[in-house]
């Protein structure tokens, strides 16, 4: 008697989850695939967001504030006044989906002024791709490459013992294919030691220039 009852249960707790007509219907709409993202491909020159140095990116890009070596003629160049001898820095990645990104960094002090010019140098090069097209989807027979090049220019001078400003200009350029764009900015900063022992307070305004596209 016992295992008949059990076996009525179970047999019922199937009927009740087994879907009825109303679940039999999937509506279209449902399976639409939803997104807000927009304007793709619309954006030009996001290499210049990358940011430069191993030391710089394992703190997650707080380096504004310390600059303290090579890689602050991206994150701060007023913080070249700080190296006190002639700097190189040369570094490469390999970045996602076979792009390799490179950069050379030179700071040289000039201390009978306070002083300190820097050069810097990045590429992000994406290799050779096949083309493809709609009715050809395995390849044409022919290949693009992709690069993006940055080349910059950099002063910094110590106005007092605790505040230096830096100046940089830039000159930018994209290629894909058989296009090419190129641009001229322009970056701005600043590095104050605060009266208050360890508290540094730096600021840096980044590629500043006309609007960019290809």
């Amino acid at each position: 008697m016992r295992k008949n009852l059990l076996l009525i249960a179970f047999i019922t707790a199937l009927a009740s989850l087994a879907p009825g007509d109303s679940h039999a219907q999937v509506n279209a709409k449902d399976l639409r695939y939803n997104t807000d993202v927009s304007r793709r491909g619309t954006v030009a020159g996001t290499m210049l967001e990358i940011g430069v140095g191993a030391r710089a990116e394992a703190r997650g890009g707080a380096f504004v504030s310390v600059a303290d070596d090579p890689s602050a003629l991206y994150w701060n160049p007023a913080g070249m006044v700080r190296i006190r001898s002639l700097s190189l820095q040369v570094s490469k990645t390999n970045w996602f989906v076979g792009t390799t990104f490179s950069t050379v960094d030179l700071v040289v002090p000039v201390p009978a002024i306070s002083s300190a010019l820097g050069v810097h140098l990045a590429m992000l090069n994406f290799g050779t791709q096949p083309v493809r097209t709609v009715n050809r989807p395995e390849g044409t027979g022919e290949e693009y490459s992709a690069n993006d090049l940055v080349v910059g220019l950099y002063w910094a001078i110590g106005i007092t013992d605790r505040v230096s400003v830096g100046l940089g200009a830039k000159y930018f350029q994209e290629n894909i294919w058989h296009e090419t764009a190129n641009v001229m900015a322009a970056d701005l900063s600043i590095l104050f030691h605060t009266p208050v022992k360890g508290l540094v307070l730096g600021t840096a305004l980044s590629n500043l220039g006309p609007e960019f596209s290809m």
